[in-house]
């Protein structure tokens, strides 16, 4: 049985994580020096992911685009923003998540928390750049990793940071917040899919005693979720439930359901007024339930939310309800209780794109072609939620809008001619 030492307490934790990701500490020493910098991003990455050492450092090359713009002076005159660290991660994730697992040989996850998302991506733009100059077939190349000079390198304050510990703790809050919660019976397979740990034949992997803590103390397990499991979501429900929480501000339900009349362009909005009629009436009716919780619910609900032990069909798609209200769909798109992620506009990007060619092909029967167009539209609505909330450039590093808005353009073209 693991004790308390053999976790990180959330002083702990914060400490690493404020040193970690403190970028002008960082940043000049890491261009300067190819081993600082393998240290720092390993450690980078070792706070969002629960992996292991050598799957870490078992990373490919790196395509990015444009990396030879990136220099010292380049980070000192101009801004590097969250939607470029956002192309360069997921540049990075189309490369590292063809490759498996070493131990197991399952699939890697690879999902970088939102707020280290700038910090990480210049890890990756400088050690890809340090790997091309040496020219070393994988990003880390041959790098004996050692914790002592993990600390001579990064300085005293990294003393103490292992990959175990760290994983120990971050897969245990994922295993507590889902245990105190429905999704109990799940708790273990959700840390096993963070480390990517094969299930055995009970649909549980073998790791509690050896990598999860049997408990933590209330601050630990209200407040770290909220840190440690930031999925970026965003959405009109997911700013809904955490408006009910709010019992001072409870906005008028009309001016909520409204937003999303709001700029769909290029798609004229007339022909879609029977879609925006049953949002509105399915919205309304989601609204009542979230505000017919009481308060522990909503609070159970966000930490579920925010931890991604709520996971849809869709992965990096969340769901409010602990049981599927369409078990027998295969989709998540009309489902009204889905929360999306920013990790998951690729996939809606590609839906969305998919959907057009076939409305643009005239594939079909009539009743497919209005199925597919209400479709569409619930994704173009997920498109413009995210462009509300972080901008377009940010959505266009997870799905190319360009090219969507071209085929909306073409599709709208061909209605005309119809017409």
């Amino acid at each position: 049985m693991k004790t308390q030492q053999d976790f990180y307490t959330e002083e702990e934790w914060s400490g690493y994580i404020h040193f970690i990701f403190d970028i002008d500490r960082h940043i000049e020493k890491a261009f300067s020096n190819s081993i600082y910098a393998k240290y720092w991003l390993y450690c980078m990455l070792q706070c969002s992911l629960a992996w292991r050492v050598e799957d870490i450092l078992d990373m490919p090359s790196l395509q990015i685009k444009d990396i030879g713009q990136y220099s010292m002076e380049w980070f000192e005159q101009n801004e590097f923003n969250s939607a470029m660290a956002w192309g360069i991660i997921n540049t990075a994730k189309k490369f590292i998540e063809q490759d498996r697992v070493g131990k197991t040989g399952v699939k890697k996850h690879f999902i970088i928390l939102n707020s280290f998302a700038v910090a990480t991506a210049i890890g990756f733009i400088i050690c890809e750049k340090h790997r091309q100059e040496v020219g070393a077939l994988s990003l880390f190349g041959k790098f004996g990793f050692h914790y002592g000079t993990m600390a001579r390198q990064l300085g005293p304050e990294i003393e103490g940071f292992t990959n175990l510990k760290a994983t120990r703790t971050i897969l245990s809050f994922a295993n507590e917040t889902a245990s105190h919660m429905e999704y109990s019976g799940r708790a273990v397979n959700i840390a096993s899919y963070m480390r990517s740990h094969i299930a055995g034949k009970t649909g549980f992997s073998d790791m509690t005693t050896t990598y999860l803590k049997s408990s933590f103390d209330e601050k630990e397990l209200l407040s770290l979720p909220a840190k440690m499991g930031e999925l970026g979501l965003f959405g009109w429900l997911y700013n809904e439930i955490l408006t009910a929480m709010d019992e001072k501000h409870k906005p008028d339900r009309e001016e909520l359901i409204g937003v999303i009349r709001e700029d769909i362009a290029p798609v004229r909005l007339e022909g879609y007024s029977g879609y925006f009629l049953q949002e509105q009436k399915k919205r309304t009716e989601i609204v009542a339930e979230i505000m017919a919780c009481d308060t522990e619910d909503l609070k159970e609900l966000c930490i579920g939310l925010r931890s991604g032990t709520r996971q849809g069909k869709k992965e990096n798609i969340y769901c409010v309800k602990s049981c599927c209200q369409y078990p027998t769909s295969q989709g998540w798109e009309l489902c009204g209780y889905a929360v999306p992620s920013i990790h998951a506009l690729h996939v809606v990007g590609q839906e969305a794109s998919a959907l057009l060619d076939k409305l643009i092909n005239m594939q079909g029967t009539a009743i497919d072609r209005e199925r597919y167009s209400y479709q569409l539209f619930k994704l173009l609505t997920i498109l413009k939620e995210a462009k509300k909330e972080f901008g377009e450039e940010f959505v266009s590093s997870f799905a190319d809008y360009g090219m969507i808005g071209e085929k909306l353009n073409q599709l709208q073209n061909i209605k005309k001619g119809v017409e």
